[in-house]
């Protein structure tokens, strides 16, 4: 009886809108294409911060999409990696330190990708990422001579998802406060579910 009510509670306040978390599904990650021949090695990577911002739903799955080209003789995969703070978003050269926490990663294997530019997608899923800030970085450990290099056609992050903050400070996404519409919407609800309640003891 107990879990039938929490269900009719978790269900009513679903229809209203409030105060339950939904998955978004996917969110796509592009690039303008605007600076190829980046390149991607043990010496370089590509970092893009984000942010989900607070009236959005979780992001359950993300999916990079970029276009990807090697030198014939690359060493390693290339990796896409999300992390759940900022790393400051741009091109970077040496030895690259990430900071926060290793989400989830993705792999695309050195025989996948060609001497010609082609798109490769980068899927992450089984994600739950909340309001809050975080980055992307794309990444390999093969060598840093032409041949061993991938290269990618930069620019910059784009995505059509809604809710995706692309040019996020270090600033917490503030909390949402519920308008006064909202609320009283749940007064009702509660106020039915109540009701119901009430109806099925007497019986």
């Amino acid at each position: 009886m107990f879990q039938m009510r929490l269900r009719l509670f978790a269900t009513c306040l679903a229809i209203l809108g409030f105060g339950v978390s939904a998955q978004a599904g996917q969110v796509t990650f592009t690039t303008t294409q605007a600076g190829g021949n980046v390149q991607i090695d043990s010496g370089n990577s590509q970092v893009w911060d984000f942010a989900v911002t607070s009236n959005a739903f979780a992001v359950s799955q993300i999916l990079g999409q970029f276009v990807v080209k090697d030198g014939n003789s690359t060493s390693a995969p290339i990796v896409l990696s999300l992390y759940d703070t900022l790393n400051t978003t741009g091109h970077k050269s040496g030895t690259f330190t990430p900071l926060g926490n290793l989400l989830a990663s993705v792999a695309v294997s050195q025989s996948t990708v060609t001497n010609q530019y082609a798109s490769q997608n980068f899927t992450m899923s089984g994600l739950n990422l909340l309001a809050g800030n975080y980055s992307i970085v794309l990444t390999s450990t093969t060598g840093t001579n032409g041949s061993q290099q991938y290269f990618f056609k930069g620019g910059d992050l784009q995505t059509s998802a809604q809710g995706i903050n692309l040019n996020p400070d270090n600033t917490p996404p503030p909390v949402s406060t519920p308008e006064p519409a909202t609320l009283a919407s749940a007064v009702v609800g509660m106020t039915l579910v109540a009701g119901v309640m009430r109806r099925r003891r007497a019986r």
